[in-house]
C-alpha cells in the first residue's frame, strides 16, 4: 500500500530507531504514522499497527529489565556542581562592590520568595493531577498497551482474510522466513502468525499462561501452513507453546507440553540433518541437548499422592505466614496511639476479653497453622504486607521432612542405595522449606491472582523443590547450613 509522504517519513524514522534498539522512540514514530493514517482515511491500518505493536512490546521488555536512573542522576549531580560554583562566585571582598553585592542579596531573596510561591502552586497542581489520575483508574502497563494494539491488529487482519482464499497456493506457502509471499492472502497469513506470536509473548511476560497457550497454538497452526516442518519458526513455536502449556495448569497441560517439546526436538533434528554449516550444526547439537533435558523433565509426572501432600505443605507454609501477619495487623490496629502507654496495656488491648493468656498465645504462634484463613479459590482475598522471613512452625517443619518430593522411584535399585536416597530426599525437603521462606513475598503476590488454584500450589511446590537438582549432596548440605 502506498502511504502519504508524512506517513512514509514516520515509518522510515521508526525503522531506523527500531534497528538501533531505541524502541521507545520507534514506537512514538509508528504511533505518529498510525494517527496520521487514521486522520487521512478515518480508519486504522493493520500493517502500521503491527509495526507499532512490535515496537511497544520490545519497549516493554526492555523497560521491565532496566535498572534505570543513572543518566538522570548524573545530570542532577552536574547541575548541583554548577550551582555550587555559581554560589561560590558571589563572594567578593573588594570594597568597591560591597554595596552591589548587598543589592544582589536582596534581589536574590525576593527571587527565592517568588520561586517558593511558584513551587507551592506547582505542588498543588501536581496533587490535583494525581487525584484526577487516581479517580480515572490505574495506569496501564506497557505490556497491556502492547497487547491491546496487537489485539486490534489481529481483528483487522482477520477481517482482511475473510474475503481472501488460498486457492492455487500449495502448502507450505513459503520455503523459509525470508521468501517474499506470492499472494496477498499468504502475506496476511504471515502477518497474522506474527501477531499471534507477539500476543503469546506478551501473555508469557505477564504470566497469563492459559492465554499464551491459546495464542501460540493458533500461531503454530498458521506457521505450519506457511513453512516446512524443519523451519526455525516452527520449532520455536513448538517450544514456546510447550512452555505456556507447562504452566497453564489445565487438566492435560503437562502431557501436551511434553508432546510439543518432542515436536520441537524433531523439527530441530530434521533441520540439523540438512545443515551443511559445521558451526550451525554444532549450535544445533547444543540446543538439542538442552531441549532433551527439558523433555525428560516434562516426562516425569509426579504421583497423585505426592501432589496432595505437596499441596498441604505449601498451604501450611502460606497459611501460617498469612495468619501471623493478620495477628500482627490486629495487634497494630488495637494498640493505643499514645506512644507513652506501657506494653502490658497494649497487649491486653490486642488480646481482648476472650483472648487466652500471653503464654498460650506464644505457644499457638509456633504450632498453629491457620489454613482455614486461606481460600485458594477466592478472587477477592487481600493479603497485604510483607511475609518474608516468617519462621516455619514446628508442625510444618515436621511435615516437610516427612514428604518425599522425588518425582519417580526406581524400584530396581539395591537396598544399599536407600540410605543415600533418603539423605537426598531430606536435603530436598529442607531446600523446599528454605525456598518457601525466602520467596514468601512472591508467594503472597501469587495468592492475590484470581486464577491461583490448588493446582498452582502443586506447581509452586514442585518448582521450588526442583531447584535443589542444580547441586550435589555436599553443595546442597553446605548451602542449607549457612
Amino acid at each position: 500500500m502506498a502511504y502519504s509522504e508524512k506517513i512514509s517519513q514516520a515509518i522510515a524514522e521508526g525503522a531506523k530507531l527500531y534497528a538501533i534498539k531505541q524502541f521507545d522512540e520507534a514506537a512514538t514514530k509508528y504511533a505518529d504514522a498510525c494517527a496520521a493514517y487514521n486522520e487521512e482515511h478515518d480508519e486504522d491500518d493493520a500493517d502500521l499497527l503491527l509495526l507499532y505493536g512490535k515496537a511497544l512490546f520490545q519497549s516493554a521488555v526492555t523497560r521491565s529489565g532496566m535498572l534505570g536512573g543513572i543518566g538522570e542522576n548524573d545530570e542532577e549531580e552536574n547541575a548541583d556542581e554548577e550551582k555550587e560554583e555559581n554560589e561560590e562566585g558571589n563572594f567578593h571582598f573588594e570594597d568597591g562592590i560591597a554595596q552591589e553585592v548587598d543589592d544582589d542579596e536582596n534581589a536574590q531573596k525576593e527571587e527565592d520568595e517568588e520561586e517558593e510561591e511558584a513551587a507551592d502552586q506547582d505542588e498543588d497542581k501536581e496533587n490535583q493531577d494525581n487525584e484526577e489520575q487516581q479517580e480515572a483508574g490505574p495506569e496501564q502497563s506497557d505490556f497491556e498497551v502492547a497487547w491491546e494494539i496487537l489485539e486490534l491488529t489481529r481483528s483487522l487482519l482477520d477481517k482482511r482474510l475473510e474475503g481472501q482464499s488460498a486457492e492455487g497456493v500449495e502448502k507450505p506457502y513459503l520455503k523459509n522466513a525470508d521468501e517474499i509471499p506470492s499472494s496477498e492472502y499468504v502475506s496476511n497469513i504471515k502477518k497474522l502468525s506474527e501477531v499471534y506470536d507477539l500476543l503469546g509473548e506478551v501473555s508469557l511476560e505477564a504470566e497469563n499462561f492459559a492465554q499464551a497457550a491459546t495464542d501460540l497454538h493458533r500461531c503454530l497452526e498458521l506457521r505450519q501452513q506457511l513453512y516446512p516442518k524443519d523451519s526455525g519458526l516452527v520449532s520455536e513455536c513448538h517450544y514456546k507453546l510447550s512452555l505456556a502449556l507447562e504452566f497453564s495448569l489445565t487438566d492435560n497441560s503437562r502431557e501436551e507440553a511434553t508432546e510439543q517439546m518432542k515436536l520441537a526436538i524433531e523439527s530441530v533434528k530434521l533441520r540439523n540433518s540438512k545443515e551443511s554449516d559445521e558451526e550451525k550444526k554444532k549450535d544445533n547439537d547444543n540446543l538439542l541437548r538442552d531441549m532433551d533435558e527439558r523433555y525428560k523433565e516434562l516426562k516425569k509426572s509426579p504421583k497423585p499422592d505426592l501432589k496432595a501432600e505437596q499441596m498441604d505443605i505449601i498451604k501450611g507454609i502460606m497459611g501460617e505466614a498469612v495468619s501471623n501477619r493478620r495477628r500482627k495487623k490486629r495487634r497494630t490496629e488495637d494498640i493505643s496511639s499514645d506512644s507513652d502507654s506501657d506494653s502490658s496495656s497494649s497487649s491486653s488491648t490486642f488480646q481482648g476479653d476472650d483472648a487466652p493468656d500471653q503464654q498460650d498465645s506464644e505457644d499457638r504462634k509456633d504450632t498453629n497453622i491457620n489454613i482455614n484463613d486461606i481460600d485458594v479459590h477466592s478472587d477477592n482475598e487481600e493479603l497485604g504486607g510483607s511475609i518474608r522471613n516468617e519462621p516455619l512452625s514446628r508442625e510444618v517443619s515436621e511435615k516437610v521432612k516427612s514428604i518425599k518430593f522425588t518425582s519417580i522411584e526406581n524400584q530396581s535399585q539395591a537396598e544399599a542405595q536407600e540410605t543415600l536416597k533418603k539423605d537426598r530426599q531430606q536435603l530436598d525437603n529442607e531446600y523446599l522449606a528454605l525456598m518457601a521462606s525466602s520467596f514468601a513475598n512472591d508467594i503472597d503476590e501469587l495468592r492475590k491472582k484470581p486464577d491461583f488454584t490448588d493446582k498452582s500450589i502443586v506447581m509452586l511446590a514442585k518448582t521450588l523443590q526442583s531447584g535443589s537438582n542444580m547441586f550435589d549432596e555436599d553443595s546442597l548440605d553446605a548451602i542449607l547450613k549457612k
